[in-house]
């Protein structure tokens, strides 16, 4: 099948990419992006669907093994769900026109609640943000505005 032969192309790009073969800017963007998503995250958890988000959570169970941001520890994939839906609470995260797409509130918590289920150091942690925005933002630019259509 053809999405199966493009998921594997897609994949042994992002793996073939090394830490030290990412542009000095490019990283220090990064950085500013997991800024600005850890402040809108941080007034999104104090929000009334934050503790929508954090009840389900608790009702899912699971290990502790990642953060929620303002309310402790959660399961891995708790604690990706509850950040991404606090950090786009207020829509003051970022945007990306030309994919008409919000890729931190998708990205970032993805890849903090791995970093921290597995111990990842701040390299695996950056280039694994650097590389699911880049992956993001081509396919919504591909897909874009047609995804609005459905």
């Amino acid at each position: 099948m053809i999405e199966k032969k493009i998921s594997r192309e897609l994949a042994r790009f992002v793996a073939r990419i090394d830490f030290d073969q990412l542009p000095p800017e490019v990283i220090e963007k990064a950085k500013d992006c997991v800024l600005d998503w850890l402040g809108c995250a941080c007034i999104g958890s104090k929000s009334e669907s934050a503790n929508i988000f954090i009840e389900l959570s608790r009702e899912l169970g699971g290990e502790k093994e990642s953060s929620i941001i303002g309310h402790g520890l959660a399961s891995c994939l708790n604690a990706a769900l509850v950040n991404g839906a606090q950090s786009h609470e207020i829509e003051f995260d970022d945007v990306h026109q030309a994919s008409i797409s919000h890729p931190g509130a998708v990205v970032i918590p993805a890849a903090l609640a791995i970093a921290e289920k597995n111990h990842s150091p701040g390299k695996s942690f950056l280039k694994a943000i650097i590389l699911g925005y880049d992956v993001a933002l081509r396919i919504g630019t591909a897909v874009s505005p047609s995804h609005y259509k459905y």
